[in-house]
């Protein structure tokens, strides 16, 4: 079956983002409109998407950097996406991938 959450409860809250926003990331909870997030992942400079379908519109449609988790395919390959799982098996030292992925967007 389906995760749900209890009537009420959450699993998180706005405060275990602020980690992120005192990075400078902005944090979008609960936005009123679906293509309101949608908009920020497809524009976003690398994008960090998850497993869930959800995501997977917007990082077909971004253009830039993007890191995902789970199955790594063809598409994943031609797309020039990144596998997250991939770059930390390999270290800080040999991540190529992740490197040359976020040059695209930000030369050296």
């Amino acid at each position: 079956p389906p995760l749900s959450y209890p009537k009420g409860k959450r699993w998180w809250n706005d405060e275990d983002f602020d980690g992120y926003r005192q990075r400078g990331a902005q944090v979008h909870l609960e936005d009123d409109i679906l293509l309101d997030p949608w908009a920020h992942m497809m524009n976003a400079h690398v994008f960090v998407m998850s497993k869930s379908s959800f995501s997977y519109i917007p990082a077909v449609l971004n253009p830039n950097c993007v890191v995902g988790t789970g199955n790594e395919g063809r598409m994943w390959l031609e797309a020039g996406w990144v596998s997250a799982e991939k770059e930390l098996q390999r270290g800080r030292n040999e991540s190529t991938a992740l490197r040359d992925c976020i040059n695209r967007v930000w030369p050296p």
